[in-house]
């Protein structure tokens, strides 16, 4: 929660504190008093008194992300790590904005998992070099494979952090050199094949920006080659070369992509598989599906669609979550609880101006959000 969130919500918290007596007797209206009054113990130095608030916001609410993301604040500055990491997992997935503000997301993973934080370290003093072998096995990134916080960032949105971006760089490197060597395949645990999969699914979000070294390149290249040979021959794999794969290829350019939909992998690497494969196969349907007003041929019209698709601006993975559509009388009543307004009585008749939808999520949420 940034500095101008904070302020907004001791705003919040203070009006409700007072005006709750005038509040709509309404179930929004409970929530709305609950939260603030939570937010006030939280600025007033009882975080005890905030937590349970907040605890009876999300019983009423259990999709109501700041109260998800103020909880988990709480409980990290009580030490509390493990539970603050199930809570701001929860926010992100409810609030994927809060990805905008990233510096404070990698704040929250430091403070939640401080072995990474060291990890960071140790990957920036190292570079250009990759971390050794023996840095990255041992029990702190052991830890940061089992953490399911940083699995989730790293699913979900592009890592803005130079610090991070190489010591999974470092990490990436180091599953490639695993596949080498049958023996340490066997090593990797649930975790480390869960972590490795979560990194496959960054790197093709981020369009493989990590650097890679020459002789990188070369071995990565060889194992794609090793898997299309596999899935061509119909042979066992290993379910650690799709993962590694897909760090440094997208899957769905392998030439006989579609066999890896055909077999059975764990649930992990369906999620890669589905990620690369399968959903870039539905959006070329898409393409030829989705209805166009007017047709796009005018010579400045194609360049700047070009320039768009180039560089698509909201980057984006998921949409926020809605539990369920609400109307605009019922958003207004929630977002100002003490106010009194006048109904507008929109029913399903509402029209919402996107103006500039970008890439879609706007568009999306908002469709979701309102009947």
């Amino acid at each position: 929660m940034n500095r101008k969130e904070r302020r907004a919500m001791r705003v919040q918290g203070r009006a409700v504190g007072v005006d709750s007596a005038q509040a709509h007797p309404s179930a929004m209206s409970t929530l709305g008093q609950l939260f603030g009054q939570a937010v006030w113990h939280q600025h007033h130095g009882k975080p005890n008194e905030a937590a349970k608030l907040y605890k009876q916001v999300l019983v009423l609410q259990p999709d109501h992300a700041e109260a998800c993301n103020n909880l988990a604040c709480l409980l990290l500055a009580q030490g509390k790590r493990d539970a603050a990491s199930r809570y701001f997992e929860r926010a992100l997935i409810l609030l994927p904005q809060l990805f905008d503000d990233f510096d404070s997301v990698v704040e929250m993973l430091v403070a939640v998992n401080p072995r990474l934080g060291e990890g960071m370290k140790r990957a920036a003093s190292a570079w250009p070099r990759p971390l050794p072998t023996r840095e990255l096995s041992g029990s702190s990134f052991a830890a940061t494979y089992a953490d399911a916080l940083l699995r989730h960032v790293l699913e979900s949105t592009i890592i803005r952090n130079v610090d991070l971006e190489r010591l999974l760089t470092s990490l990436r490197a180091q599953f490639l050199r695993f596949t080498a060597d049958g023996g340490a395949i066997r090593t990797l645990d649930d975790n480390a094949v869960a972590f490795c999969c979560a990194l496959a699914k960054q790197c093709f979000i981020n369009e493989y920006v990590f650097a890679v070294t020459p002789e990188e390149a070369e071995h990565a290249e060889r194992l794609r080659q090793k898997l299309v040979e596999a899935l061509a021959q119909d042979s066992t794999i290993s379910v650690i070369w799709p993962c590694v794969v897909a760090m440094y290829f997208p899957l769905h350019l392998l030439p006989n992509a579609q066999a890896l939909l055909d077999r059975a992998w764990p649930p992990a690497l369906t999620e890669v598989v589905t990620q690369q494969v399968r959903e870039p196969w539905e959006e070329r349907q898409y393409r030829d599906l989705i209805p166009r007003l007017t047709a796009i041929e005018d010579g400045v019209s194609v360049q700047v669609r070009e320039q768009y698709e180039e560089n698509p601006y909201p980057r984006w993975v998921h949409a926020a979550s809605v539990a369920e559509p609400t109307t605009i009388d019922e958003h207004l009543r929630h977002q100002f609880p003490s106010a009194p307004f006048h109904p507008l009585g929109n029913g399903t008749d509402i029209a919402i101006l996107v103006a500039g939808c970008g890439t879609g999520r706007h568009s999306i949420e908002l469709a979701r959000k309102y009947r």
